[in-house]
């Protein structure tokens, strides 16, 4: 726009309406518009399994579903102190999958032995002293001494993550046995591991914050509850010993109301009159097993057909 266009200008140039945003707020203000929010069963999002057991299914996940696994894990979770992170891309709060957790320990342990000489000595020694006392044992760095280490020594790790990280939280898969104590040292925060389902918004079960042990997902969260059921196509019993065993049930308000069957996902761009004809492998449009073809896509949705489709 011009510099000698006054604010309140609303004049039409090169096929486009200019016109001031004094005057958009003025026009929303006089055609109010009663807010339509979803219901707490109205389905939020589609989220595709990850296809392990077979191929890729669409989940329905309710807003009540994502609502109730949030609020369950705010239980947990500590809250304070958590606002204006993404502002300075600083994040007190974190979660990510254990291949990425790994990596960053990694990275670091192959960085240090890189290093040598003296740093590397004194990493290992202060690792090695927070070690014993993550371990339980009387005898490792408490108090001061542990301060110390972390301003000699783990200040510099917890930097990569922007140092002031207060809690992580993994899932999707188990955590290595030396990554949980390694994130306690040397990022100074505990981490929380949990077990879910697609089908269960992700939230199942989920350890306590205080809990530094490994090998386990902690217990249900408070929207969830838990059961084990008889297998006996996998020989998996109830009643077995030394140990129960069988197949896990999950209940709850975070349960997803289903999945939609593989065609009927494609009738959804059909109806909002995305695409006349189905996402099918028929239409050329998805392969066999129905992954997007992209440059079959591009042809599609050429400008004339766009015109026709948002025409009515």
């Amino acid at each position: 726009m011009d510099d000698d266009i006054p604010s309140d200008a609303s004049y039409i140039a090169y096929d486009w309406t200019i016109t001031s945003f004094a005057k958009v707020v003025k026009l929303g203000s006089e055609n109010s518009v009663d807010a339509d929010l979803p219901l707490s069963a109205d389905v939020a999002v589609i989220m595709y399994t990850s296809g392990s057991t077979g191929l890729p299914n669409g989940v329905m996940v309710t807003h009540g579903n994502v609502l109730a696994t949030l609020s369950a894990l705010m239980t947990i979770v500590p809250d304070k102190g958590t606002k204006g992170d993404a502002t300075a891309l600083r994040p007190t709060l974190m979660a990510a999958v254990p291949a990425i957790l790994d990596r960053v320990r990694d990275g670091v342990f192959k960085k240090v032995n890189a290093t040598g000489g003296l740093p590397k000595k004194l990493f290992h020694l202060a690792y090695a002293r927070r070690l014993h006392a993550v371990n339980g044992s009387w005898f490792g760095a408490w108090g001061f001494e542990k301060a110390l280490w972390d301003f000699l020594v783990f200040r510099k790790v917890r930097a990569i993550l922007g140092g002031r990280i207060r809690f992580i939280l993994s899932g999707s898969a188990p955590l290595s046995g030396d990554t949980p104590k390694f994130i306690n040292i040397c990022l100074g925060a505990p981490i929380g591991q949990g077990y879910g389902l697609t089908e269960t918004c992700a939230g199942g079960t989920f350890s306590d914050v205080d809990d530094t042990s490994v090998g386990r997902v902690g217990p249900p969260l408070p929207c969830s509850f838990i059961k084990l059921i008889d297998w006996p196509e996998g020989g998996y019993l109830t009643n077995d010993s030394p140990m129960s065993r069988g197949e896990i049930v999950i209940g709850g308000p975070n349960v997803t109301e289903g999945k939609k069957s593989r065609l009927e996902k494609f009738e959804i761009p059909a109806k909002i009159k995305l695409l006349s004809d189905p996402w099918t492998p028929e239409s050329g449009l998805v392969t066999a097993a129905l992954k997007l073809k992209r440059e079959a896509i591009k042809k599609t949705f050429d400008e004339e057909l766009l015109s026709e489709l948002y025409a009515s």
